[in-house]
């Protein structure tokens, strides 16, 4: 069920499992840390990445790049709760949560009406702990 080879994290079986079985849409998961780095991943079955594996770790920088950006106006504007980036062969759901980011990527018939219902469903799952964010096996090389 792992995407990446090489990359291990802190979500668990049972985790994983609770976010596909939210939406038939939902294709990855992916946690990405405030600086960009791939902590774990997970596909559904039958799903492969997009992009080429040598472009993954630079599309994690971006997200960061984006994450980073956009908060900026937290103070302002109230915590960022979603980034929804629609494309036309598929949707990302970005969550920021606290040192890290959720990455849902769905297909666009997904109903994005329904992602405050994921952000709900997500926010409450406990993802890993303070030790994985300290652990550099989790951090890719």
């Amino acid at each position: 069920m792992r995407c990446y080879p090489g990359v291990k994290g802190p979500l668990t079986s049972e985790q994983i499992s609770s976010i596909f079985r939210f939406h038939p849409s939902i294709h990855f998961v992916t946690l990405i840390t405030e600086e960009g780095i791939l902590l774990d991943s997970a596909k559904r079955a039958g799903q492969n990445p997009s992009e080429p594996p040598e472009e993954i770790g630079k599309a994690m920088e971006r997200w960061a790049s984006v994450w980073s950006t956009l908060a900026r106006s937290d103070l302002f504007r109230g915590k960022m709760k979603t980034i929804i980036v629609r494309r036309e062969k598929l949707v990302d759901l970005l969550f920021p949560m606290s040192g890290f980011m959720i990455m849902i990527t769905v297909h666009p018939a997904f109903p994005l009406d329904k992602t405050s219902q994921l952000e709900k469903l997500l926010s409450g799952l406990y993802i890993g702990g303070n030790e994985w964010r300290q652990d550099s096996t989790f951090r890719n090389p």
